[in-house]
């Protein structure tokens, strides 16, 4: 059984992208509710988001793994490498907006 990515205590606030249709179609079954947890919900001016791997399952991060391995002709073990270093974007494009269960931060 592969150890978890890493293990960090549970974040006070969660930020999530929503998939749109285009990305529900290349990552839906790696997210079937079209959910993806994200460092933040705002993006990044280059048009992502950071994929938050902590709060994924085991199996969708392996289903991840293998979907970006097979795409680039590269290793899992490659890639969770790069996923552990500088995480995984995911572009703007392929979702529909984001959300968060700390809204006071904005209040």
């Amino acid at each position: 059984m592969k150890k978890p990515l890493t293990s960090v205590a549970p974040r006070r606030f969660k930020h999530w992208a929503y998939l749109n249709e285009e990305g529900k179609k290349q990552f839906g079954d790696v997210f079937p509710k079209g959910e993806v947890p994200v460092v933040s919900m705002i993006p990044f001016q280059e048009g992502f988001y950071l994929v938050y791997h902590e709060e994924m399952a085991p199996d969708q991060v392996e289903l991840l793994l293998t979907k970006i391995a097979d795409k680039f002709k590269a290793t899992k073990e490659d890639v969770r490498i790069q996923m552990k270093e500088d995480r995984i974007p995911l572009r703007v494009i392929l979702t529909n907006g984001s959300g968060t269960n700390g809204l006071a931060q904005f209040i």
